[in-house]
């Protein structure tokens, strides 16, 4: 409603194309829409979410490298681009599968803006140094860092 041109796609970005379960998580408080799912919750979120009386329901999904998105939206969808302004990554501790699944894309954030709660900022700066993706990291602000691309 608020945004009439979004293109919602029901899909996980991950680092393999296929399927895979993902894990919603409910909350005794703030119910189904408490955000929180993962295709891989850490153990120790995991045992946080469980402590605090949540439950879980899997979902059998689809899976989609970053690289095989792009193909899809250009092909599938006719999108026609070549820039990405900002990518916002928050994916509940599986955001170094997906940036493994983003090496050798064409086309990458100029802004990456990514949760490194629950890995930290290290893990994530060295996977994407990993992914040869060329970032340097600018700032934090709570647990999302930003990395600029190198231009």
């Amino acid at each position: 409603k608020n945004r009439p041109n979004s293109i919602n796609l029901n899909i996980a970005l991950s680092n393999i194309n296929g399927t895979s379960n993902f894990s919603h998580v409910i909350s005794p408080e703030m119910g189904e829409n408490f955000g929180n799912g993962s295709l891989h919750h850490l153990d120790i979120h995991k045992k946080d979410l469980i402590n605090h009386g949540c439950k879980f329901v899997d979902y059998k999904i689809t899976t989609i490298t970053y690289v095989e998105l792009l193909k899809n939206l250009k092909t599938e969808l006719k999108l026609d681009f070549n820039k990405l302004d900002l990518m916002v990554l928050d994916v509940e501790g599986f955001e170094l599968s997906v940036i493994k699944g983003m090496a050798g894309a064409t086309i990458i954030p100029e802004i990456f803006c990514i949760e490194h709660g629950h890995l930290g900022i290290e893990a994530i700066t060295n996977a994407l140094k990993s992914a040869n993706l060329p970032y340097r990291y600018d700032t934090s602000l709570h647990v999302n860092s930003f990395y600029i691309k190198n231009n």
